[in-house]
C-alpha cells in the first residue's frame, strides 16, 4: 500500500472504506468475489496494462474496444464496446434489482400496519460539562414510512420504462425508484449511481466524471 499505484485507493475521501476485520472476510463474501474485491481495490488484478508492467504481455490493448491502454477503470467504466451493448447498464440494474428486493419487502410490510404519527425529535441541551441524563429508545412510529400503509413504489430499468405518477406531478424524468404515499403527500427518490471509486466524488456532486484519454 505504500505504493502510488496501489496505494491510490487511500485517497478516496469521499469513499466508504473497505472492512478488512476478518469477520466480515471470512463470512460476508464468498472466496472468488473476494478475491476480486480486494484485488481490485489494491490494483493489483491482471488487467491488460498490468500485465504489460509485469512484463506478461508486450500490449495493453483492450480486447473488446482495441483501445491501447485497458486499465481497470476502462475495464470497469469507459470500454466503449461496453457502453454501447449496454453492459454497464445490466450492471446498474442488477445493483437496483438488489436494492428492489428489500424495498419492495419493507412496504409489503409496512402496508399491512396501521400507520403510526411520526414523533418529533426535540432537542434537549445539556449543560456545560454535565452528562446527557440517559435516555430509552423508542422506535415506534420512527422512520420515512410508518406514517401510512398506502405507500406505492416505481423501479426504471433500462428495459422498461416506467412513467413519473402523474398524480405527483407531469414530467419526463425517470429517477430510478419512485416511492410515495396519498395519504400523507410524501415522495421518496432513490437514484443509483454505480461510478469507478475514484469518480464518487465527481458523481455525487454532478460534474463531469474524468475518463483516461
Amino acid at each position: 500500500m505504500d505504493f502510488a499505484m496501489q496505494g491510490a485507493w487511500t485517497k478516496w475521501d469521499s469513499a466508504m472504506s473497505l472492512d478488512l476485520s476478518w469477520t466480515n472476510l471470512i463470512y460476508s463474501l464468498p472466496p472468488k468475489l473476494l478475491s476480486f474485491a480486494l484485488n481490485a481495490t489494491q490494483m493489483t488484478l491482471p488487467t491488460p496494462d498490468r500485465l504489460r508492467i509485469w512484463n506478461k504481455t508486450q500490449l495493453s490493448k483492450c480486447g473488446l474496444c482495441s483501445h491501447p491502454r485497458s486499465s481497470l477503470f476502462h475495464i470497469l467504466c469507459n470500454c466503449r464496446f461496453s457502453i454501447q451493448n449496454k453492459r454497464f447498464e445490466w450492471r446498474h440494474d442488477s445493483v437496483l434489482r438488489t436494492i428492489a428486493r428489500v424495498i419492495f419487502a419493507r412496504l409489503k410490510n409496512q402496508n399491512s400496519k396501521p400507520p403510526k404519527p411520526r414523533n418529533t425529535n426535540e432537542i434537549k441541551f445539556v449543560r456545560a460539562g454535565s452528562k446527557p441524563p440517559a435516555t430509552r429508545r423508542n422506535d415506534a412510529g420512527s422512520g420515512l414510512l410508518s406514517c401510512a400503509n398506502d405507500w406505492q413504489c416505481l423501479v426504471d430499468y433500462s428495459e422498461k420504462h416506467v412513467l413519473f405518477p402523474p398524480s405527483i406531478t407531469a414530467t419526463d424524468q425517470r429517477p430510478d425508484i419512485v416511492i410515495w404515499s396519498k395519504m400523507v403527500k410524501r415522495v421518496i427518490i432513490i437514484e443509483l449511481t454505480v461510478p469507478s471509486e475514484d469518480n464518487i466524488a465527481d458523481a455525487n456532486s454532478g460534474r463531469k466524471i474524468n475518463t483516461p484519454a
